[in-house]
């Protein structure tokens, strides 16, 4: 009888490392950038804790030519490629948008490493000792869908601090 309580907890165990086994096999390959663009973009600048202003941000890639490779056992992850990215800042306290020159960008190129733990893809860049996790919001045959969190803080020149936040969707076919 004793043998018949722990079944289910074998199944169990056995179901969750098959589907973590499956979404490492679904994530291992040769994927091509299809998509990348932030939504809810803003920028808060403040001076001395005192709101100066809010900025409205945007970013996405056009000319989109990345390849990335994931390969399993080692998990090594390897990048490929170019893409334009077109970056606005929309301010509030004025009806300018100051817009950045086009640059190419090589995306993923300084990261080595990646893994997978409920459904967090982490990438690791060893040489900069640095890990971003991106959550997977899609994940098929043909499809990788990550949604990657930007929460970045810079000291200006003028001393004032700028906290911009949003949320990235990029999306990778095959």
């Amino acid at each position: 009888m004793k043998k018949l309580k722990f079944i289910p907890i074998l199944l169990f165990l056995i179901s969750s490392c098959s589907n973590s086994d499956t979404k490492n096999s679904l994530i291992s390959g040769e994927w091509n950038l299809s998509e990348y663009y932030l939504i809810d973009g803003i920028g808060i600048t403040s001076t001395s804790g005192i709101l100066d202003y809010e900025t409205q941000i945007t970013h996405k890639g056009e000319n989109l030519n990345v390849d990335i490779v994931f390969s399993e056992a080692p998990n090594v992850v390897n990048s490929t490629g170019i893409y334009t990215s077109i970056y606005t800042r929309n301010n509030s306290n004025n009806t300018d948008t100051s817009s950045l020159t086009p640059e190419t960008v090589t995306p993923f190129n300084d990261f080595t490493k990646w893994s997978l733990e409920n459904d967090i893809l982490s990438l690791e860049d060893e040489a900069n000792n640095l890990i971003e996790n991106y959550s997977i919001i899609e994940l098929n045959e043909n499809t990788l869908k990550l949604e990657y969190q930007l929460n970045k803080i810079v000291t200006n020149i003028d001393g004032s601090i700028t906290e911009d936040s949003g949320t990235y969707i990029i999306t990778f076919i095959r």
